[in-house]
């Protein structure tokens, strides 16, 4: 998934993406996810463990977050 964010526009710039705005990272999770098995209640969870208790997340910050934390 983070090779195809980051050859996304490879092809029409020669460049790699090396940001990407929320919209992109909701599309990846809804198309990248498994069909079956996690649901809303999920959800919640990991973004409850991810914020840890800071219910105010600007979109930048998560992107931040993602950039640092996630894999």
């Amino acid at each position: 998934m983070k090779d195809e964010v980051k050859f996304s526009n490879f092809a029409e710039t020669g460049q790699y993406v090396v940001s990407f705005d929320l919209d992109t990272f909701i599309r990846l999770f809804v198309n990248h996810r498994p069909v079956y098995g996690i649901g809303k209640p999920h959800i919640e969870k990991a973004f409850d463990t991810f914020l840890a208790g800071d219910k105010s997340l600007l979109s930048e910050t998560l992107i931040a977050k993602m950039m640092r934390d996630g894999d």
